[in-house]
């Protein structure tokens, strides 16, 4: 090899995305329109010590799946990538980069602590006559800290999030209200 020439008008990069994440991002795949639009993207990597940021857009996708990992892999465009934003550093070619895709935006849904459910996919509410019921709910997505719920829950629902040794329906439930922390 003699050299490289990256082009700088332009930065490509391959963002690997599991297809069980495909359904949070609203990708225009097997759209026939002329100009499908894609999801804008915001990349972040550490460099010196300092975080710093770059804005893109997805502009495509590969034509299939990772052999090896099952993954579709996104290619992002940043223009200018050598032309510093105001946190001042370029996007350095085979910087590695943590990507946050504008996904789809959905109502209705409830977050709920990790450990919240049980095996069965259901939740300890507080009913109007302070008794235990349980619920099966929807599960959308599971985070590392909380469980997202698609369906199954209402607003002011009061679910149980503490641990119970023995839970039965209908048994009755003493609440006990935790302070709100102070604001100073």
């Amino acid at each position: 090899v003699i050299a490289r020439i990256f082009a700088t008008d332009v930065a490509e990069i391959r963002l690997p995305v599991g297809i069980d994440q495909l359904a949070f991002l609203d990708l225009p795949l097997g759209s026939r329109d002329s100009q499908p639009h894609w999801p804008k993207v915001a990349l972040s990597a550490e460099i010196g010590g300092r975080l710093r940021h770059w804005q893109g857009r997805i502009v495509r996708s590969e034509a299939a799946l990772d052999s090896g990992s099952g993954q579709l892999f996104l290619v992002a465009q940043v223009e200018q990538p050598e032309r510093a934003p105001a946190d001042g550093a370029p996007l350095l070619s085979g910087l590695f980069v943590q990507a946050d895709i504008e996904g789809v935006t959905r109502e209705q849904l409830f977050a709920l602590p990790r450990g919240t459910l049980n095996g069965l996919q259901q939740v300890k509410l507080v009913d109007d006559s302070d008794r235990l019921e349980l619920r099966r709910v929807e599960v959308l997505r599971n985070e590392s800290d909380r469980t997202i719920i698609r369906s199954g829950l209402r607003p002011g629902d009061r679910v149980v999030v503490s641990e119970m040794a023995l839970p039965v329906a209908g048994m009755r439930v003493a609440i006990t209200e935790t302070p709100a922390a102070a604001t100073p």
